[in-house]
């Protein structure tokens, strides 16, 4: 009856944004949208410099990883978090947070300002999941709503590069050092979150009867 209904409200989402899609692209009207969808879905660009703070630039650039291998980690990741979705005990929030998470770490066009929507969602889930207000997911949050290590960078005056223009920004080395830094917290938070889950699928899966003995 609950993945029934799960099942039901999947559809009808699903059919409201086919129907406005499609619509948009009869009509011509929102053409940005509907091209944008197509080509990051599609063709996402493979992302570099100190503009991008993404995981997927990270360790394209940093581990050497191939773009097929990056796609297949994207893929992997997101029906995980879809597989949660359906589970009865997964709570909304969780659900919201971790796609939000997956949009800051696999989108190809991530500013750094991206991270400050973690703000105000952290501050409902610290308020309405109790996985967020242990005392090490309370430290977690406070370091991912700091301002990023750049200004250590800066101040001490290392891999940075002062532009007449521009004004200072990170050498190479200096953005995989942010970048990492930046999303180092937001990983380890995902993993307390992602623990009592974890362990309570365990034990059901454990608590499971064999068909045969």
């Amino acid at each position: 009856m609950f993945l029934k209904k799960h099942f039901v409200i999947g559809l009808l989402g699903i059919s409201l944004f086919l129907i406005s899609t499609i619509t948009f692209e009869i009509l011509g009207v929102g053409n940005y949208y509907v091209e944008n969808i197509k080509y990051h879905l599609l063709t996402p660009s493979e992302t570099r410099g100190i503009d991008f703070m993404s995981l997927d630039a990270l360790i394209r650039y940093s581990l050497n990883i191939s773009t097929e291998t990056v796609k297949y980690i994207k893929f992997f990741c997101l029906l995980i978090i879809y597989l949660m979705a359906l589970k009865k005990s997964t709570h909304i929030l969780t659900v919201i947070f971790l796609l939000t998470v997956y949009f800051l770490f696999f989108y190809d066009l991530v500013f750094q300002y991206h991270f400050s929507v973690l703000g105000p969602l952290l501050a409902i889930c610290v308020l309405v999941l109790p996985q967020f207000q242990t005392k090490i997911a309370r430290v977690l949050i406070l370091i991912i709503n700091l301002p990023n290590i750049f200004f250590i960078l800066r101040f001490l005056k290392a891999q940075i590069i002062f532009d007449p223009i521009y004004g200072p920004n990170p050498t190479m080395v200096g953005w995989q050092v942010v970048s990492f830094f930046q999303i180092l917290p937001i990983i380890f938070l995902v993993l307390v979150v992602l623990t009592p889950i974890i362990n309570d699928t365990i034990r059901k899966l454990n608590n499971i009867k064999p068909l045969f003995k």
